[in-house]
């Protein structure tokens, strides 16, 4: 899935932001990404990630704790793309969306 310059490969759990590969993401950062990059650029709520990110209740800080994790793991190029909203949840901010699938 590609979302403007940020493309997913879901068999591999890979991402490409422009030129950089980042492999060997933990499931749940990578599943993350997933969800934002499907919503192109819309706020996603806290409710419905944590819905889809864990099957049982966990508290709302575990939620930021695995942004915080991912926006660590893209570094200077990617981490400013994981925006949030607050008191509402989390969307991917990227200006160009282009939606492809691989």
């Amino acid at each position: 899935i590609a979302y403007g310059n940020i493309v997913l490969d879901l068999r591999n759990r890979t991402v490409r932001i422009d030129s950089i590969l980042y492999r060997n993401f933990p499931e749940k950062q990578f599943q993350l990404l997933t969800i934002l990059v499907t919503h192109e650029g819309e706020t996603v709520s806290r409710r419905q990630l944590l819905r889809k990110l864990w099957k049982k209740q966990v508290r709302d800080k575990n939620l930021d704790v695995l942004a915080s994790r991912l926006r660590h793991r893209l570094g200077n190029v990617g981490g400013h793309l994981i925006g949030s909203v607050r008191g509402r949840g989390y969307q991917l901010l990227h200006s160009v969306p282009c939606p492809i699938v691989i």
